[in-house]
């Protein structure tokens, strides 16, 4: 699978934070994230307007490029001047399919009133010309559809099991490369993506199955780390057991191994 560009982007849920500003904070300082998508839409709405707020005020403070993508709320997004919503699809959908065949269309309807009632936190008036949508899909069919209403880009998950999703499977690889390859706008990859998934360059899983293996760190001083992982497809795998002291040693090579194809990735861009 060919990228034509990378971007990485941290989607918060305040519930797994002890303290969520401080979390914001250290993101917004360590130059990894290309966007921060603030997915607290679970809040009335003024309550997520002065948490964007927060939000906002903390990267401006700490000088970041980070951008912004709100959630759900197009009147926020209008009155704090940001210009990235995400919307979940259904939503997305609806909003569309009321207001205009387009959302080519319905971004240039600017300055009527609506009936906010049939579609809370979505108001035509408040989408413009320099607002950027992202929709959340599931399946290809989604993610065709989102595309042909005007969607800039889709959020393609889960990809890897997630407690987020505790009871669905992760869609996987092969799912992530067919939205990729069928689509002409930008695709993300959400659910699961973390240190304990990994990817082998020849097939030699059976789907399913479980297996110990040991994972060569080429650090000082160079080891071997001892897992139990269970096969996604034949490829890839997910880290199901590893020894705790181990676990520290591997999440910082990986989490280093992470920087630097951060960094190579962006410099291919910018050339």
């Amino acid at each position: 699978m060919e990228f034509d560009k990378f971007e990485l982007v941290w989607v918060t849920n305040r519930r797994l934070s002890e303290d969520f500003f401080a979390d914001v904070r250290r993101v917004a300082q360590s130059d990894k994230a290309d966007k921060i998508l603030l997915r607290e839409s679970d809040l009335p709405e003024c309550e997520y307007e002065n948490l964007a707020r927060k939000t906002l005020d903390i990267i401006a403070e700490c000088g970041s490029s980070v951008r912004l993508i709100l959630h759900t709320y197009a009147s926020v997004a209008s009155r704090l001047g940001v210009s990235e919503l995400h919307l979940p699809f259904t939503k997305f959908a609806s909003a569309s399919i009321k207001w205009a065949t387009n959302l080519r269309d319905l971004v240039k309807f600017d300055g009527a009133s609506s009936d906010k009632d049939e579609a809370p936190g979505i108001c035509a008036s408040n989408l413009t010309q320099k607002l950027k949508i992202g929709v959340s899909v599931h399946s290809l069919d989604q993610a065709l559809s989102a595309q042909d209403l005007g969607a800039d880009y889709v959020v393609a998950g889960h990809i890897f099991d997630t407690p987020s999703h505790s009871l669905e499977r992760g869609r996987g690889l092969k799912f992530l490369r067919e939205i990729y390859e069928k689509l002409s706008i930008k695709t993300y990859a959400i659910g699961g993506i973390n240190f304990e998934n990994f990817r082998i360059k020849e097939a030699k899983f059976k789907e399913g199955a479980r297996y110990y293996g040991r994972i060569f760190m080429p650090i000082f001083p160079k080891r071997d780390v001892a897992i139990f992982f269970e096969a996604l497809d034949e490829k890839t795998a997910r880290i199901t057991r590893i020894n705790e002291s181990d676990e520290s040693d591997y999440n910082g090579y990986v989490t280093a191994r992470e920087r630097a194809m951060i960094r190579e990735l962006k410099e291919m861009n910018d050339e």
